[in-house]
């Protein structure tokens, strides 16, 4: 049956009516979806990495890397009127007793404690056939000598582990509440971005085994729940995945490639224009910084207790 004009001109309120109701649902969805990641603009930042102490928002750095639960929002907010980029530390591949969410992982989930690497036995490598991840030749996770080629000690405690303990990151489905929680704390206090720490655990004797393509899939996971989140994505070491992770990831954070001479593994990341946040714990800032400079890298000397003092390389 045919609906007559004035009928028709009695339902055009009603459809508006309707409309405004499922753009204010649609809308209000469409104004809360995350903006993406602010881009870099400066390639080599000048750079504070904070961990320890009360924070000092005095320092003259460009960004600040922080710990996102003692660092407050009003914190935030003060670095962020003097134009500053902060970026929040997260240890996603380990976990300690004294973290917040320490109970959220299960009993399974939770390997060994996190302490200098044993060497696999000898002719054993643990990185993959060439080819894998998209980098060449398989990559041994140590030297001849025993010396890990990945990670170098990130925090007072990493070479001895204090009580963090790794996690089996192939349990995304564990993982990824947990991480999404602390990003979420992250963006909520006004971070920029996050810098994944202890992501390399394929490297070491975790309790679990986990192989090189392991840690690639843990890795894209990460840097795509950053930037879901509008956070953008820093990859704290793992050299041996830096050619292939390069993609994902928008700044790299790098310890004493000067002391073990591996800066050169980090060039897909300054050849991309990415920062490449670089620290050194030792030697004189004369010395290294003639060499992270010429890679491009944005240098500093630190205490290892990650405290206030810094002694930044000056261009």
């Amino acid at each position: 049956m045919g609906t007559s004009r004035s009928e028709a001109r009695r339902m055009v309120p009603a459809l508006g009516t309707v409309a405004l109701l499922l753009c204010a649902a649609g809308c209000a969805a469409f104004r809360d979806r995350p903006a993406p990641p602010r881009p870099w603009t400066v390639p080599a930042p000048t750079w504070q990495w904070q961990l320890t102490g009360a924070l000092d928002t005095s320092v003259d750095a460009d960004v600040f890397l922080l710990d996102p639960v003692t660092t407050t929002a009003d914190d935030a907010q003060l670095l962020h009127s003097r134009q500053r980029r902060l970026i929040c530390y997260v240890e996603a591949g380990a976990v300690r007793r004294t973290d917040p969410d320490a109970t959220r992982f299960p009993a399974a989930a939770v390997g060994g404690p996190v302490g200098p690497p044993t060497p696999p036995a000898a002719g054993v490598t643990v990185a993959p056939p060439g080819g894998t991840g998209g980098v060449g030749p398989a990559t041994p996770a140590f030297t001849p000598t025993g010396t890990p080629l990945s990670s170098r000690p990130a925090d007072p405690d990493r070479a001895t582990g204090g009580d963090a303990r790794w996690l089996d990151v192939r349990r995304w489905d564990v993982l990824e509440p947990v991480l999404t929680d602390r990003l979420r704390l992250c963006r909520g206090k006004g971070f920029d971005g996050v810098a994944f720490g202890r992501v390399d655990g394929w490297a070491y004797r975790t309790g679990f085994p986990l192989t090189f393509d392991d840690g690639l899939a843990f890795n894209r996971r990460l840097a795509a729940l950053a930037h879901s989140l509008s956070l953008s994505a820093g990859l704290v070491d793992d050299l041996p995945q830096v050619a292939a992770l390069q993609p994902d990831f928008d700044f790299a954070v790098n310890q004493e490639c000067v002391r073990y001479r591996q800066c050169d593994r980090l060039q897909p990341f300054a050849g991309a224009g990415k920062p490449v946040l670089h620290v050194e714990y030792t030697g004189r800032t004369a010395e290294f910084c003639t060499t992270s400079l010429g890679y491009g890298f944005a240098s500093m000397r630190k205490d290892r207790t990650l405290g206030v003092w810094r002694q930044p390389c000056l261009r």
